[in-house]
């Protein structure tokens, strides 16, 4: 069996496993040969907003666009500036930025977000909106995160705002780092 193979199988037996060891194998699989939501992304947008379809990765994320911007593509490495929602199956909103607060920048598949979130943004286009279901073992997993139980799927709408340099966080001026380094902020 060739080593791509190997990883596959070893990601869908964590999917449907509850063990830590089992979901760790997963996220150094996924990490090594998966990710494969540039593609879907790109497979998904010639659809409306009306008809576009749940696709689930082979990592058992699931995604649809709701509107395919026209902006840059967001790849690893880049930074981005979106806004999100996140619920639990249930409903209950654990954490919201669509509506107010401050964008959520960060280098795009560089381990900043849970595993699913950095996945499900790949390959999205400045402008658009993806719905995203995270499993457990690319969110939190077996841990409790604040108001997130363990074991949870996870529920976001994202909406990219900006990739590259319109997303790049603004450095901190000379008196903010000098405040900082002082223990005034």
């Amino acid at each position: 069996m060739r080593p791509s193979s190997l990883l596959r199988a070893a990601v869908r037996r964590a999917a449907r496993s509850s063990s830590t060891l089992a979901v760790a194998s997963a996220r150094h699989a996924r990490l090594a040969v998966l990710s494969p939501a540039p593609v879907l992304a790109r497979a998904l947008s010639g659809n409306a907003a009306g008809d576009a379809e749940w696709t689930e990765t082979h990592s058992g994320l699931k995604l649809r666009d709701v509107e395919v911007g026209e902006g840059a593509e967001a790849t690893a490495g880049e930074f981005v500036m979106l806004r999100y929602q996140g619920r639990l199956a249930d409903g209950t909103v654990f954490d919201d930025t669509l509506k107010s607060g401050q964008p959520l920048r960060y280098r795009h598949d560089r381990g900043f977000v849970v595993w699913g979130m950095d996945e499900g943004v790949g390959g999205m286009r400045a402008g658009g909106e993806r719905e995203l279901i995270i499993p457990p073992h690319l969110g939190y997993g077996f841990k409790t995160v604040g108001p997130i139980p363990a074991n949870s799927e996870l529920h976001f709408t994202v909406r990219l705002e900006g990739v590259g340099a319109d997303a790049e966080p603004p450095a901190p001026s000379l008196l903010d780092s000098l405040q900082r380094l002082a223990g005034m902020k």
